[in-house]
Order: structure tokens, then sequence, then C-alpha cells
């Protein structure tokens, strides 16, 4: 349902995509971690390495937290709520080593009193070539990502991203191709069609401003203002999502009794988003003024 080629994966791909600095990149610089109590080196060590895909080569620690976002704000997308077991790796004193984050898939895990307990079905034991069974994990041991309240719920988002692939699969309605083959003119408009589909994809996707890269300059559907306003909606679901997983990964170092917050400074804010809105509201503002507030790219 989440390919790259239909409606669905299109707005999950568009929405994550620059949701955090690319690091190492043009102005990459200005976006650094800052941490409170301040982190040891070592623990910079084990948390940029805990956070990254490629386990013994991460070094830096805002890379991997804006790698992290970016990768599982997508996950978030396509299924509104990720589950993790946390695996410690501990030294022969018993300390702290390193930590991993494993996405354990939710169809399969349940939770009874302060357990869960994850079902390996026979064709999961089969991928994973280990035998059917039944895993219990302590609670602790589990955390949950879930969509932020103000974008809705894991049920809604699910219904809509359906709704989503869906439409973008019928080019042309059934009635009438059926039509076409009996050669009957019905009158269908094949314009107003697709308006249409445009209008309720507009509509499921009106919490995160997702423009269906119609454009800021492509106003076939929309007013220059509505375009401004929704890319300004968009930048305030971005800035939702990504606090909320900052929030979680200082949720899980407290998981690993790592007694430190992480934050990177200058990433915009919710009153940078608000100020926009402002602007939009008294006019005179250009697109490209808002964006350059609002993007970590230069234009």
């Amino acid at each position: 349902m989440h390919g790259n080629y239909n409606a669905s994966g299109m707005f999950v791909d568009d929405i994550t995509l620059g949701i955090m600095p690319m690091t190492g990149f043009r102005n990459g610089d200005r976006y650094i971690t800052h941490s409170e109590p301040a982190l040891t080196r070592e623990e910079i060590q084990i948390i940029a390495e805990g956070l990254s895909e490629r386990r013994g080569y991460a070094h830096d620690l805002t890379y991997s937290i804006c790698d992290f976002v970016q990768r599982m704000s997508k996950q978030l997308l396509m299924y509104g709520e990720v589950y993790f077991e946390v695996v410690k790796e501990l030294d022969e004193n018993g300390s702290l080593a390193g930590f991993e984050l494993k996405i354990v898939p939710s169809h399969n895990l349940y939770r009874i009193g302060k357990s869960y307990f994850q079902i390996i079905s026979p064709r999961d034991a089969k991928e994973a070539h280990v035998g059917i069974q039944v895993i219990k994990i302590p609670a602790d041991k589990i955390l949950v990502l879930n969509l932020p309240n103000e974008l809705g719920n894991k049920r809604k988002l699910y219904k809509n991203l359906q709704r989503l692939y869906m439409a973008s699969k019928e080019t042309i309605p059934e009635f009438q191709m059926q039509a076409m083959q009996n050669e009957q003119n019905i009158g269908f408009n094949a314009e107003e069609f697709q308006k249409n589909k445009y209008i309720q994809a507009a509509i499921l996707t009106k919490k995160f401003g997702w423009d269906q890269r119609e454009g800021i300059t492509r106003k076939n559907h929309t007013t220059e203002y509505y375009s401004i306003y929704r890319y300004i909606v968009k930048k305030k679901a971005q800035l939702i999502i990504r606090d909320k997983l900052i929030d979680f990964i200082n949720e899980a170092l407290e998981r690993m009794e790592i007694n430190s917050k992480v934050s990177i400074e200058n990433l915009y804010t919710m009153e940078d988003v608000e100020r926009q809105f402002q602007r939009l509201r008294e006019g005179n503002v250009r697109f490209i003024d808002i964006h350059n507030e609002l993007s970590y790219f230069d234009t």
C-alpha cells in the first residue's frame, strides 16, 4: 500500500523529506547537538552508534540524530505506530557499552500485564531462519512511538493512506471504461474527475499541508495565498513530528540510564511557524521569505 509510485507513498515521502537538516552539507555546521547535563565523550559515541544504521561507523552525534529522525518519521507516517525493542550491550563491568533500537513488527506483538509477547509465525520463522516460538519481552524493554495527537491517530492515518492509494490507482473510473467499451457517451468529464480526486486528497491530508507535488508556482487548483498557507501547515506538521522523535530519543536515553537530554540548536520552532502565519494574514509577504525562515536549505 505504501509504494513510491502511488499517492500514499508520495505523501509519506514528501512530508518526511527535509524534516531534518542534512548535516555535513550546506550550512550543516549550523545545527549542533546540545545536551543537558553535558554528555561524556563515551556517551556521545554510544548514542551516535546506537541511533545510526551503520553501527561501527557513526561518529557524529548530530548526524546520527538527524538521520534517525528522518528514517523513523517515514516509519511513523507509514504505520502510525512503531514498536522498538531496547537492546543494551554491557561491558565486563556491567556498564553500558552500546545499544540498539530494534523495530519490532506490531502485527505479532501483544501486551499482557507487564510483558509483551512476540509470536513468531511459520512465515516469519521461515524468513528469519528461526523456529516457531513465542518470545516474552519485559515491558520496560519496549518503547512505543505514536503519531502525535495533533496529526491524528493510527486508525485514521491507515484509512487515509488506503483511500489515497485506491484513488491513485483509478485513472479512469470503471463505469467510464465500460461506457467506452460499449461506445457510449455518458458525458464523463475527465478534467472534473481529476479535480475532484485532487480535492479529496487535499481533504485527507489537510493536517499535513501536502501539496500533491503541485508546488508553490502551480496554482491550477488553489490560490497563491492558500499555496503559501499550505506550505506553512506542512512545516508545522514536520516540526510536530520532529519534536516527537527527539522526545522519543530522550525517552530511550532515560531507559538506558543516560541522564541527559539532547536537542539540536537552530532548528525552527513553533514560534517561528506562528510568526509566518501572522505575516501571511497581514499580507505583503513573499513565499521566498517564508521559505527561508522555515527551510533547512538555501534558496
